[in-house]
């Protein structure tokens, strides 16, 4: 399924080869801005510093602990049973909570015309996999995902450096 954005700022439409599956899902929660507060802050110190510890001294490389653990949150918005226990606590709180932090996070930081903030969720286009409407929908309000269904071969890659581009200039 083609797909075609076009980019305010220009006429020249951006396309996809990919199927966007959240191009008709809208927010529906009114989501308050809450506080970050020193249980935020420690929380995202703690998983900064369990992930640098991780990483090999011999290696030069840079990682971006608040990104990863967007990704993993977002992720964490379809887990269920044992498996969202052990997401949260690899990264500190609740997932109902954290959402409700990192979406006040990126709130905060939209206004800097430096950073940019983008998230998206690329699934395999199989008829096997069924997405729930609910991880779908916390994934749009929380953190203003793009999904997409693709098929990962060379359009993919073309797809993803687009979509990168567009969102984060």
């Amino acid at each position: 399924i083609l797909r075609k954005y076009v980019e305010l700022s220009t006429s020249k439409p951006i396309t996809y080869f990919s199927e966007c599956v959240s191009a008709d899902i809208k927010s529906d929660k009114n989501i308050s801005v809450v506080s970050l507060d020193n249980e935020y802050a420690l929380s995202q110190t703690d998983f900064a510093l369990s992930l640098l510890k991780s990483q090999s001294a011999n290696k030069n490389i840079r990682i971006s602990p608040f990104s990863i653990m967007q990704a993993i949150t977002m992720t964490a918005n379809g887990a269920a049973g044992s498996t969202k226990d052990e997401m949260e606590n690899v990264l500190g709180m609740d997932i109902e909570k954290l959402n409700n932090y990192l979406y006040s996070h990126r709130s905060e930081i939209s206004n800097d015309n430096v950073f940019k903030s983008a998230n998206s969720i690329w699934l395999k286009n199989t008829e096997l996999i069924e997405v729930e409407k609910n991880f779908l929908q916390n994934n749009v309000n929380y953190y203003n995902a793009d999904i997409f269904r693709t098929t990962f071969d060379k359009t993919t890659i073309d797809d993803l450096n687009n979509w990168c581009a567009y969102k984060t200039d």
